[in-house]
């Protein structure tokens, strides 16, 4: 046998000599171990019985809960229908403040529905528009009023006087 196979076989007889016996039924030491396995199994119960809050639970339930992967085409959910496109647009009506800036203008498609409003929210200081707002009406769009109107709205970049 080599010099290496016999100093690790030496290693291995003192390893195995090298164990403690295991511990008497008495003494202080076996009654702090029984304490403190006590406690851990207590603990432990403990965290089993508690629920988690809703939001992990939920969680957790989607994680394990997963459908089985189709294994037939017919198993695989049907392809979601295609939407239409928007209708092109056939008429608009603005709405303009005193200098005859745009304040907002109503979009009418084919048909008459849908009515999309597009209002102006910001201007930079050379009356540029930076932002808009689009969101779909209830109702018809109101009457054509491309006039200058003499009285306008306090809105955010109208200067007056």
């Amino acid at each position: 046998m080599s010099q290496k196979l016999q100093l690790l076989q030496r290693q291995m007889l003192r390893r195995e000599q090298e164990q403690a016996p295991p511990p008497e039924g008495h003494g202080l030491g076996t009654a702090i171990e029984k304490l403190i396995a006590d406690e851990v199994e207590r603990r432990v119960g403990e965290a089993v019985e508690r629920q988690p809050p809703a939001r992990v639970q939920r969680l957790l339930d989607q994680q394990f809960a997963k459908p089985p992967m189709p294994t037939d085409y017919r198993q695989l959910p049907p392809v979601p229908a295609i939407k239409k496109p928007m209708p092109p647009i056939t008429s608009t009506v603005t709405r303009r403040d005193h200098r005859g800036r745009i304040l907002w203008f109503d979009s009418v498609a084919e048909g008459g529905s849908p009515v999309w409003r597009t209002e102006v929210l910001g201007r930079d200081e050379l009356g540029c528009i930076r932002s808009l707002r689009t969101v779909l009406l209830d109702g018809p769009p109101l009457p054509a009023d491309d006039a200058v109107l003499r009285t306008p709205r306090k809105i955010f970049g109208n200067d007056q006087e």
